[in-house]
């Protein structure tokens, strides 16, 4: 959450979605590149309330992926998405429906997510970012956003949370993290960038919808940004 850039918490009217915890490594696993089964396990995560049908036209849909991210970013941002995707799923709090409140508790269950695995939660009001993850000799920055948007919307959105981000690294970043303590990281080269996306829990069908799909991977290869978008259990 972002309280210098709010943007990132619009609050429309819409059912909430489910939340996504399984891999796609089952399909990655017959394609020839580990980079590439790094890739779908990153952007493509099952649902655990889709039906067989709904699965089956999942799967069916991954193909080949092109590629424009770095075996490294790739294996640590998808250790990060096994981790939220285990806390969304896990999600037993009460989510609030005001855009602050929420923004806040959803950013910390990302947050502890992305710590599990080694990364940093900054929070507070830095700029553009909420968090940093190690990736071999250098920083991955880390957005991120909770929306709760009509289902046409929702691909916008993220594009514009995407090309803020992908702005990150040539401008110097700073603010208070949730701690209390000054953060500041000049304008420099990134390992990339990754861009966590919350959802109400309805939305979870909507996530894995061929043309969604294809859109999520068409603007996390434009952007150079990699999107975790997942579904938080218990979001109404």
């Amino acid at each position: 959450v972002n309280r210098i850039d709010p943007s990132g918490h619009d609050d429309f009217e819409l059912n909430s979605l489910g939340a996504g915890v399984s891999g796609a490594s089952s399909i990655g696993s017959s394609l020839g590149s580990a980079v590439t089964r790094a890739y779908l396990n990153v952007i493509f995560k099952m649902p655990q309330i889709l039906d067989a049908t709904a699965k089956a036209a999942y799967y069916a849909e991954l193909g080949v992926v092109g590629l424009t991210f770095g075996a490294a970013l790739l294996e640590s941002a998808g250790h990060v998405s096994t981790a939220i995707d285990r806390a969304f799923s896990q999600n037993n709090l009460s989510i609030s429906p005001g855009w602050a409140t929420r923004g806040r508790q959803l950013e910390n269950v990302a947050g502890q997510a992305l710590e599990s695995d080694g990364g940093r939660l900054l929070g507070g009001n830095v700029k553009t970012i909420d968090g940093v993850l190690a990736v071999v000799d250098q920083d991955a920055l880390v957005s991120i956003r909770s929306h709760n948007v009509i289902s046409g919307r929702l691909i916008s959105t993220i594009r514009a949370d995407m090309e803020q981000l992908s702005k990150a690294s040539s401008t110097d970043l700073y603010g208070i993290t949730k701690d209390g303590l000054y953060f500041e990281r000049q304008a420099a080269k990134t390992a990339g960038e990754i861009l966590v996306v919350d959802l109400p829990e309805a939305e979870a069908a909507h996530i894995i919808d061929p043309q969604f799909a294809t859109s999520l991977r068409q603007l996390a290869q434009q952007m150079r940004v990699i999107p975790i978008v997942r579904a938080v259990r218990g979001w109404k």
